[in-house]
């Protein structure tokens, strides 16, 4: 029987490093490439980096002076943003990137997100634009904090086997 691991391996898909997202140039649609379908599995914590690439221009205004940030819902309904602090200009375009925290990872199902650029003066905000709404799944997992270590009860098991062989040998 063919395993998981072995029809992996056979597959044609390219390995890829780092998935870029595309926000197209109208500053409204992120386009998300069908390796990049999913943000994670329940549980998750920092382990995902998801990057964004998009024109540095927006109808004359310079959008590298811009904080990106990505407003996201969980699949239990929580509202969270992430800040990036990661943006870096590369002739036209601006690349910044969204590390999954637990909080997006936080239950399986549809994670909702956004993109917003936001420009500051001193601490006010004086621009924002933003993306429409996006999706990617958050996969099914087995992850409970409280669940019990087996370890614990091989320990126990192994005594009763024990007295039980001893038993069935000696009498």
């Amino acid at each position: 029987m063919t395993t998981v691991d072995e029809l992996f391996a056979a597959m044609d898909a390219p390995k890829v490093d780092r998935v870029i997202l595309t926000i197209d140039e109208n500053l409204r649609i992120i386009d998300i490439p069908n390796l990049a379908v999913v943000i994670g599995a329940e549980g998750d914590k920092d382990v995902n980096r998801l990057y964004f690439k998009m024109d540095r221009l927006y109808r004359g205004t310079d959008l590298a002076a811009f904080t990106p940030r990505i407003n996201y819902i969980n699949a239990a309904g929580k509202n969270y943003y992430y800040d990036a602090t990661d943006l870096t200009v590369e002739g036209d375009s601006l690349t910044f990137s969204w590390l999954i925290r637990a909080q997006a990872a936080e239950v399986s199902g549809t994670v909702e997100f956004s993109v917003c650029m936001r420009q500051y003066a001193e601490k006010e905000l004086v621009a924002e634009f933003n993306t429409t709404t996006s999706s990617m799944k958050c996969l099914k997992s087995i992850h409970k904090e409280d669940a019990e270590n087996d370890s614990v009860y091989s320990g126990t098991f192994a005594v009763l086997d024990e007295a039980i062989f001893d038993e069935a040998l000696l009498g």
